[in-house]
């Protein structure tokens, strides 16, 4: 399985409307705002996918900020894809 870290905070944007962010810090660039905590999950997992299924096929590259992925993605991209539907 790939080890990710999820993190979930409540912002504050302009006007005193509160948005839930959700992110995988490993991963720069998935990130999700969202009144719904459920949507935010959703979104960032959508964006995690999407930005491994390249790497997963070997045509692309991903950036971490941790180590260098080793594991087979497959489980966890047919997973999240099972979950959409």
């Amino acid at each position: 399985m790939l080890p990710v870290v999820m993190a979930i905070e409540s912002v504050d944007h302009a006007g005193g409307d509160w948005v839930r962010r959700v992110s995988f810090p490993q991963y720069p660039g998935c990130v999700a705002e969202s009144e719904s905590m459920a949507d935010g999950i959703n979104e960032a997992y959508r964006q995690l996918v999407d930005r491994l299924e390249p790497a997963q096929a070997g045509s692309g590259d991903v950036t971490s900020t941790t180590r260098p992925l080793r594991e087979d993605l497959g489980p966890v991209i047919e997973l999240y894809r099972s979950l959409e539907t």
